[in-house]
């Protein structure tokens, strides 16, 4: 019964947290709806992405019990006018260039500085992730996905045709275009794995959370995510220069093609999943011996 009135006071004391968080969700879900349409599969990951996140974090402010009043330091409120006073800058640069990112830029700003002043600044480095995607990703995820989609077919392009040329395939590029012999094959965004990255966020958020470590490691498991899908799609477009070899060009369409998709996806999460074993898990603390 203490513990029900412990949380249901928790609850309270954190509900400006939580509509903050329910009003970034909501955004996400107007912004989001203004994209789906044939990619309705990547916009939908990426919400449940970022309600995901947004529920881990809220939940961890509630069961810490951070965020009373009290708990508020001078070093909370002097950060939270810093924020604030950021803002105000993203205002100003929004009037001044129009871009609507700064408007983005400032609403979030803005909440953390209103988290932090309430709440302390360990509850708004908590929510920051969350609401950062929500107010700024998912509006602009369709210039986000091209702008990310050259980097990683120019890595994979670039390590895939080493790995060729150490088994003896003579094969060389240009940028993001493969030269073999009697074909020129280009990685279009189609073969960068861009299509599936949001998927793959989702599974990697959730993958994530199976291994019992502290927040610090789980965010660097997570961000070796990038390896990883540079890794699977090399291997992807290695494979694909093999079967065409062997084939011929109906490797690069239909069954071929989305088989081959799918491994890359299927790789990446392999990867993902081997490489939260180089991490330190969260120790046990041992029981006192009576």
């Amino acid at each position: 019964m203490m513990q029900k009135q412990a949380w249901g006071g928790r609850l309270a004391v954190n509900a400006p947290l939580i509509v903050i968080g329910l009003l970034v969700l909501g955004y996400s879900v107007a912004q989001a709806s203004l994209h789906i349409g044939s990619e309705i599969a990547g916009a939908l990951c990426l919400l449940l992405l970022v309600a995901g996140m947004m529920v881990q974090a809220i939940g961890r402010v509630i069961s810490n019990g951070a965020g009373g009043v009290s708990a508020v330091d001078a070093g909370d409120r002097a950060l939270s006018w810093v924020l604030i006073a950021g803002a105000v800058l993203a205002i100003a640069l929004g009037t001044r260039w129009g871009h609507p990112v700064w408007r983005g830029l400032a609403a979030w700003a803005l909440l953390l500085g209103v988290v932090c002043r309430s709440r302390g600044r360990q509850a708004a480095g908590w929510i920051a992730v969350p609401c950062f995607l929500g107010i700024l990703v998912v509006p602009f995820r369709e210039q986000l996905l091209l702008a990310l989609s050259y980097p990683l077919r120019l890595s994979a392009t670039w390590l895939s045709v080493r790995v060729l040329g150490l088994v003896g395939v003579e094969v060389s590029h240009t940028l993001t275009t493969i030269h073999l012999s009697g074909l020129d094959m280009a990685i279009t965004d189609a073969c960068s794995g861009i299509r599936q990255l949001e998927a793959i966020l989702l599974i990697a958020f959730v993958l994530v959370q199976l291994f019992p470590r502290r927040l610090l490691w789980k965010v660097f498991h997570f961000f070796s995510l990038l390896p990883a899908i540079i890794a699977a799609n090399a291997i992807r477009l290695f494979a694909t220069v093999l079967l065409f070899k062997s084939i011929g060009d109906g490797v690069l369409v239909g069954h071929w093609h989305n088989g081959l998709g799918l491994l890359q996806v299927i790789l990446c999460i392999a990867f993902l999943f081997l490489a939260g074993f180089a991490f330190p898990e969260s120790s046990t603390p041992k029981e006192p011996q009576r």
